[in-house]
């Protein structure tokens, strides 16, 4: 799974997964202009209750965070009752394992304070070992956006002109080709590429109309 899952019932490892938590909702609104996933961070199981957490970084409203890649440690599980822990990585560039607390049905933590959320992991009763279906993969991967300090695009053109549009996504005009300079479209239209040759004549006649 890539991204952002609540898996159907049948599909998973254990039924309450299936089930929309609160927290759920949360990450999705800090998607919009708190904390998201960039690229990467995805998390699986490694060995005994050791996750790995790949490389990768995540953005968050003043800076994007980078991190290397390594592992956290699902502390020891509760000996009478499941219980979800959550993983995310702070706008430090640190993963974070989130305890929960254990209850015959749990519930998520809260996400930490400048944090983006990687993945819900069921802890079951006094497991000793995470597999990989108790990994519910919460990743909300895109662009920052606009509002938030971003571009709202993923790629522009190699070597393109990046041209603001208000709030709405930043636009790269096609690369102009040998000789060409950037001649403005006035205040309410793109700048376009025109001849050099062209331009030197407008602004000599220009010149010369208000000589």
């Amino acid at each position: 799974m890539t991204g952002f899952t609540i898996p159907d019932y049948v599909n998973a490892t254990f039924p309450e997964q299936a089930a929309p938590d609160s927290v759920d909702f949360d990450a999705l609104v800090a998607a919009f202009n708190a904390a998201g996933v960039v690229s990467g961070l995805a998390v699986t199981a490694s060995s005994l209750m050791t996750l790995a957490v790949s490389a990768g970084s995540a953005w968050f409203p003043t800076a994007t965070a980078s991190y290397a890649g390594g592992t956290v440690t699902i502390g020891t599980a509760n000996g009478s009752n499941p219980r979800i822990d959550l993983v995310t990585l702070s706008s430090a560039g640190s993963a974070v394992v989130t305890a929960g607390t254990a209850a015959a049905h749990p519930v998520f933590p809260l996400i930490p304070a400048n944090s983006a959320l990687l993945a819900a992991v069921w802890v079951d009763t006094a497991v000793t070992t995470i597999v990989s279906g108790a990994i519910i993969d919460k990743r909300i991967i895109g662009v920052k956006p606009v509002p938030a300090g971003g571009t709202g695009a993923g790629t522009f053109t190699n070597h393109g002109i990046i041209v603001g549009q208000g709030s709405n996504t930043f636009v790269a005009l096609p690369a102009g080709t040998g000789g060409q300079v950037l001649t403005s479209g006035g205040a309410s239209a793109d700048p376009t590429w025109a001849g050099a040759a062209e331009s030197v004549v407008g602004l000599i006649l220009a010149r010369q109309f208000f000589t």
